[in-house]
């Protein structure tokens, strides 16, 4: 049974319903956003004795998009460069001290065959 996103009456009816939703939906999203932000500055979790990994939740599209850097990532560590997965789906590469940000794996590729002649 899904709801309706139409104004039953002028009083909020449906429509209040599904704001007092979205509003329900924002904080349940700030308390994980500040769930995962404590984990990364409290380091490991343990309970009685065992860790507790807690990760970032994507929808599937933003999972796809995040895969899509996986064999450019491998290029860059072999290359010794810093670079750091943003979100929803950028990748911050370092060089020089200068950081580059790119939106696809086809940036960061083009990027990488800019810099080859320099080196060489």
């Amino acid at each position: 049974m899904g709801r309706k996103n139409k104004k039953s009456d002028e009083s909020g009816g449906e429509e209040g319903c599904e704001l007092a939703s979205q509003a329900s939906n924002s904080a349940h999203g700030e308390m994980k956003q500040r769930i995962m932000q404590l984990a990364r500055e409290k380091g490991p979790l343990m309970y009685r004795g065992a860790a507790i990994h807690i990760y970032a939740e994507y929808s599937a599209e933003v999972a796809r998009q995040r895969a899509a850097f996986t064999p450019i990532k491998s290029s860059l560590r072999n290359a010794g460069l810093a670079y750091s997965l943003l979100f929803p789906a950028k990748l911050r590469v370092v060089v020089d001290g200068t950081r580059h940000t790119f939106n696809s794996p086809a940036e960061v590729s083009a990027f990488l065959k800019r810099r080859q002649p320099a080196e060489n």
